[in-house]
């Protein structure tokens, strides 16, 4: 499966994930597992749907283990890398809000690091 999104390519697989909410945006995630980064696409099916996500990857207690990453939706398809060099190996979960008119859609994954 190629997947594209504007100007953004890659080759999709067993080390790339999808979201796909049925109220929130289409959200794909790569690699998984993660070696140093996490890119995070974020595609809408029309301008305005939301005006920006929240990222936050936590362990399994519930503790952030970056710092929340915020991404403004300027267009249909937007991307946002983070930095995972200080982040031990371990299995994590990726939680996306979505934010439009004051509501927010909450769409979660696990995630692992090596």
């Amino acid at each position: 499966m190629l997947v594209s999104l504007g100007s953004t390519t890659h080759a999709g697989g067993p080390d790339t994930g999808e979201i796909i909410g049925d109220k929130g945006p289409v959200i794909r995630y790569y690699p998984n597992p993660i070696q140093k980064y996490l890119t995070i696409e974020v595609q809408l099916e029309y301008l305005n749907q939301f005006s920006r996500v929240e990222v936050k990857i936590v362990n399994l207690l519930g503790q952030e283990m970056v710092p929340t990453n915020f991404l403004d939706l300027n267009g249909l398809n937007n991307e946002l890398r983070i930095d995972f060099t200080d982040v031990p190996a371990g299995v994590y979960f990726l939680e996306v809000y979505s934010f439009v008119n004051g509501n927010s859609v909450k769409q979660t994954r696990k995630i692992t690091r090596n």
